[in-house]
């Protein structure tokens, strides 16, 4: 679940963060328990747990391509010249 915060002042400091008048995406694994309990009660920060993001279905990737299989060159090893019936 991502973390969503916003300082109310450009470069608040808070749990070893300076935080930003934008709004910054954290990871839920940043900050401890204990750590966002604090974030959550101060003021001068919004602070939003959010449900992990679900995909864009407009970025959608396509499907994974089967890998191909390399053909056996048809040309004779002699660069592209039949090479003498029996040593002629």
């Amino acid at each position: 679940m991502p973390i969503i915060i916003t300082a109310l002042e450009d470069g608040f400091r808070r749990c070893g963060v300076a935080h930003s008048k934008e709004a910054q995406e954290h990871a839920d694994d940043v900050f401890s328990a204990a750590q966002l309990a604090m974030l959550q009660a101060e003021p001068m920060l919004l602070v939003e747990v959010t449900s992990a993001p679900e995909p864009d279905p407009t970025e959608a990737k396509p499907p994974a391509k089967k890998p191909r299989r390399a053909k056996a060159e048809e040309k004779p090893a002699t660069g592209g010249k039949p090479s003498p019936a029996n040593g002629q």
